[in-house]
């Protein structure tokens, strides 16, 4: 049995490259940055559950073995599986400089972070949202703040109830939710006005909706239906949008423009960036394997039009559905990093949609993504002639990707490279989420 800290001090000696340790299911839940020289199977890892259980949960059975790293930011986990290359978790011991720092400044120590999961969306929500949160867990802890991760299906009881949320802020804690545009679908169970619409007071005040959902004018186009002009946002998302009781954040430039012109709804900018967490992701470049051209996602009549138009010109698309098996977490790595190009598409033939959110994890992990263009501000840092991503319009989706195929892997790679490097450049989310908090 060999304590934590004399690995950590052979591992800074370069010494050792690496341990392998095991994490049980009922690993104690402990603070951030903690270890622990216990172990009943070697070197134990404490680990922050609120956020790290989710992390193996999605790998599998936790009792199986992951690779622990040691390197200089700490300890990076990664699942011993051949072939699984995605980290699991990252954690690094604060030096005494730091630990002796003032943390979190006026805003205590803590933040929430808050997942709506209707019981309808069970599953899925965490696992669309889980590199933005990854993301923002890593990062807040970056800046000296200890997350916590809250699921909440309802807000009748347990850590979601009204009077837990209450007493977290009166201790100083802030919330930001996140999916705030499913709060629409929590419902009373006798009636189906919205839980929140009814009792605004469910969410403490200054509590954050962080909006990641695309928003479009009163007069959006679209091919049928609200749903679709609106995209995700319906009437009564945005009515608590309109609440002066929350702060809105939102990802999007253009979405802060039209919330503000459109609907009289003030948003701060909060842009996703990238974080050393997620940015650990290996690269696997603009080349593939035996995948040509790949979409994932939700196969909306928009989608399914220009997927169609590529398979008829002779394009072999593979598609990767919600309804299909490895849609999410290191499955969905392996799936792109597969692929020799990535389509990402707009949902309802939006205009003016930043497609970040999805765009992430392509760029860290350098791959070559055909995009269709939105004529966002955004994308300019991405385009020219050397671009770090490949834009172009619906009706030219089927020429430019057949000369970026005829272009070749090492041309591809290029572009991957290009978009990897741009990304990182613009700066990290530490400091972004320092700024929109006040720090």
């Amino acid at each position: 049995m060999i304590p934590l800290d004399a690995v950590l001090t052979l591992a800074r000696k370069n010494e050792i490259p690496s341990v392998v340790v095991y994490i049980p299911k009922t690993a104690p839940s402990t603070c951030l940055h903690t270890y622990s020289p216990v172990a009943q199977q070697g070197v134990q890892v404490d680990v922050f559950l609120q956020y790290s259980r989710m992390q193996f949960a999605a790998y599998g059975n936790t009792s199986k073995p992951l690779l622990v790293a040691l390197g200089e930011d700490g300890i990076v986990i990664t699942g011993s599986k051949i072939g699984e290359r995605r980290s699991l978790a990252m954690y690094g011991p604060r030096d005494e400089e730091e630990a002796s720092r003032p943390r979190g400044g006026g805003l205590g120590t803590s933040v929430i972070i808050m997942l709506v999961e209707p019981d309808s969306e069970s599953g899925t929500s965490y696992a669309v949202f889980s590199d933005v949160i990854k993301t923002l867990m890593s990062s807040l802890s970056g800046i000296g703040l200890s997350p916590t991760l809250l699921r909440c299906p309802v807000f009748s009881q347990g850590e979601c109830s009204k009077e837990n949320l209450h007493r977290r802020t009166e201790g100083g804690q802030r919330i930001i939710v996140i999916a705030p545009h499913l709060l629409s679908r929590i419902t009373f169970q006798h009636n189906d006005m919205p839980l929140v619409l009814a009792d605004p007071t469910i969410l403490p005040e200054g509590t954050i909706l962080y909006n990641f959902e695309h928003v479009k004018g009163r007069g959006g186009g679209g091919e049928g239906g609200e749903q679709e002009e609106r995209g995700m946002l319906d009437g009564d998302v945005l009515s608590l949008y309109g609440n002066d009781r929350f702060e809105v954040w939102d990802y999007s430039q253009s979405n802060v423009l039209t919330l503000s012109s459109e609907y009289q709804i003030k948003a701060k900018l909060v842009p996703l960036k990238h974080d050393k967490i997620t940015t650990m992701i290996p690269s696997s470049g603009g080349g593939g394997g035996d995948i040509d051209v790949l979409f994932y996602g939700t196969v909306t009549p928009y989608r399914r039009g220009i997927i169609d138009q590529l398979r008829g010109s002779g394009v072999e698309v593979t598609v990767v559905t919600d309804s299909t098996w490895g849609l999410y977490f290191s499955a969905l790595d392996d799936v792109i990093s597969r692929s020799s190009i990535v389509l990402v598409l707009n949902a309802f033939g939006d205009e003016g949609e930043w497609k970040i959110t999805r765009l992430s994890k392509l760029l860290e992990m350098g791959k070559f993504v055909l995009c269709e263009k939105n004529e966002v501000k955004e994308e300019e840092a991405y385009g020219g002639e050397e671009p770090g991503i490949v834009f172009a319009e619906k009706e030219d989706m089927v020429e430019v990707l057949n000369e970026w195929w005829e272009r070749g892997d090492h041309e591809r790679r290029k572009v991957g490279e290009k978009g990897r490097r741009v990304y990182e450049e613009q700066g990290g989310m530490g400091e972004v989420l320092k700024a929109a908090l006040g720090q």
